[in-house]
């Protein structure tokens, strides 16, 4: 089997390193307790701020176990997803554009999900002071749903 290795394909996977480094690093700053105290980046209104978040995103107020199988079923079903258009796109058959969001979608969503399996909680240190606090895997996850809806409508 050959691949064919698009700009698209490469931008993507510069992308997805850049993000989770910077997600890692951010969590390991948080946990090692150099984000205790807010680290203000616009006044106060943008914060860096360890915070844990036992929730689903947004800070709903959803957690537990249920939680943890549910987010199970939904990065398996996001592989499986995936690993499809992956074999689909290597037999050249086609260039579907839902591989690329897809693809940085799973990844925020497995650095989330280590971070519940690890500590019991996400770990989130981007303070929006009136709307919620969250990651870089939030706005991979957050941005990829965006783009894969844009893409659906563009389709219709």
């Amino acid at each position: 089997m050959r691949f064919k290795i698009t700009k698209k394909a490469t931008f993507t996977l510069i992308l997805v390193v850049f993000f989770v480094f910077l997600d890692k690093l951010f969590k390991t700053l948080s946990i090692k307790g150099y984000l205790d105290e807010p680290e203000y980046i616009l006044g106060d209104v943008f914060s860096l701020h360890f915070t844990k978040n036992p929730n689903i995103a947004f800070s709903l107020p959803v957690s537990g176990p249920f939680l943890t199988i549910f987010i199970s079923i939904v990065i398996f079903f996001l592989i499986w997803w995936w690993s499809k258009l992956f074999v689909k796109n290597s037999k050249l058959q086609t260039s579907d554009p839902t591989i690329y969001p897809l693809t940085i979608l799973l990844f925020g969503a497995i650095l989330n999900f280590t971070d519940r399996l690890k500590f019991g909680y996400v770990i989130d240190y981007l303070d929006l002071k009136y709307f919620t606090v969250f990651n870089v895997a939030d706005i991979m996850i957050t941005g990829s749903v965006f783009y894969l809806i844009l893409i659906t409508i563009n389709k219709k």
